[in-house]
């Protein structure tokens, strides 16, 4: 009985939910629109930083897409004056220095591609023998002619799923 009341207690959070809604709001709640608009038409988005140089000051100006590139065709700045706005940089780049990670990485490779050669193997010996069937030879030769086939797969080293062509191979 306590169990289905769980059950309910769930259902009902669940259809009262709005993750979506909630993190939109958020994001927009939060987010400074000063900082990502344009300094000079309001209401478009800033894409570019320009630094402009007056006595000592220097005074960063946000710009537009649009803004920058009317003022590179009227030569005013120089697209070497802009740096790209960037409100925060994020580093995607996977670090497998760590060396448990590192040694995972490897290992799930290296399992990845044993099994991929070996079905790549599997299916070529498969195809072969019921190539041979189906031209009506017996039985013992097209299990023969599987076996050669197995044999060129391991010969050959399926790489990454891909047999490599029989131009390839030293022992054809």
């Amino acid at each position: 009985m306590e169990q289905n009341h769980t059950v309910k207690a769930v259902a009902s959070a669940m259809r009262q939910d709005r993750g979506v809604d909630t993190a939109t709001e958020s994001f927009h709640r939060n987010i400074l629109a000063d900082n990502i608009s344009c300094n000079l038409i309001s209401g478009q988005r800033a894409a570019w930083l320009f630094d402009k140089h007056s006595g000592i000051d220097i005074q960063q100006i946000r710009l537009s897409k649009k803004v920058a590139s009317s003022l590179i065709d009227s030569k005013k700045i120089k697209i070497a004056d802009l740096e790209s706005l960037r409100m925060r940089e994020y580093d995607a780049d996977v670090d497998r220095s760590d060396p448990i990670i590192g040694s995972a990485f490897s290992f799930l490779s290296s399992v990845t591609d044993f099994t991929i050669a070996l079905g790549g193997t599997l299916i070529d010996s498969w195809k072969e023998y019921k190539r041979f069937r189906a031209s009506g030879q017996e039985a013992s030769r097209a299990s023969g002619a599987a076996a050669i086939a197995v044999s060129k797969g391991f010969a050959s080293g399926h790489h990454q799923g891909r047999p490599r062509s029989c131009k390839q191979t030293s022992l054809n």
